[in-house]
C-alpha cells in the first residue's frame, strides 16, 4: 500500500514518467500503471493446490491423525511416519514433502496440536562450556600408547580446545 503511494506521489507530483518511476521503485512498469489506476493494490489471488496422487489417501490419514488424538503426544503420527505407513501399507507413491505438508493442514484442521522444531538456547559468551576428560590412543616416538585427553567446547562460539596428558594431572604429554 505504501509503495503504491509512493508512486503515485512520484508520477503525480515529481514528474518522474512510468519507465522513470519504474526504474525508481525497482518494480515492472505494470505495476506503476496499476498504482495509478488504483490507490489500493489488488487482493493477492491464492490458488487451491490439488494433489491428484496424494488426494486418495486424504481419507487415510485424517482417520490415523484422528486416531492419534487418543494416544500419548509421544505415540502421534509425525509426516515421516505418515509416509512410511502409506508407502508401506497403501503402495503409495507419493514424496515426503507433500505428505508433510498435507499432515500440517490436516492437523490444523482437527485442532491436534501442531509440533513445534526448536526450543532456542541462549549461550552467553564465557558463562558455560561443555567439559570431558577421556582416554585417547596416541603414538610417541613410534610407540602407541595411552594418555588422557582434556576436550572442552565453549557453548556460545562452538570453539573446542584439546589438550593430551600422560595421565590425570597437570603434567602435559609433549
Amino acid at each position: 500500500m505504501e509503495l503504491y503511494e509512493n508512486i503515485r506521489v512520484a508520477v503525480n507530483k515529481e514528474g518522474f514518467s512510468i519507465r522513470g518511476a519504474a526504474n525508481k521503485f525497482k518494480v515492472h512498469r505494470r505495476v506503476v500503471r496499476r498504482a495509478l489506476m488504483n490507490a489500493m493494490p489488488p487482493e493477492r489471488s491464492v490458488s487451491a493446490v490439488s494433489r491428484p496422487k496424494l488426494g486418495q489417501y486424504e481419507l487415510v490419514v485424517r482417520k490415523w491423525l484422528e486416531d492419534d488424538c487418543n494416544v500419548a503426544p509421544k505415540q502421534r503420527h509425525t509426516g515421516t511416519r505418515v509416509w512410511q505407513r502409506l508407502v508401506d501399507e497403501c503402495q503409495a507413491d507419493v514424496s515426503v514433502s507433500a505428505v508433510r505438508v498435507m499432515v500440517k493442514a490436516l492437523r490444523a484442521e482437527i485442532d491436534l496440536p501442531v509440533p513445534t522444531a526448536m526450543i532456542p538456547q541462549i549461550h552467553l559468551p564465557g558463562k558455560s562450556a561443555d567439559v570431558d576428560f577421556g582416554d585417547v590412543l596416541v603414538y610417541v616416538n613410534g610407540e602407541k600408547i595411552k594418555a588422557k585427553m582434556f576436550a572442552m567446547r565453549l557453548s556460545h562460539s562452538g570453539k573446542a580446545f584439546h589438550m593430551v596428558y600422560s595421565g590425570e594431572s597437570r603434567r602435559v604429554l609433549f
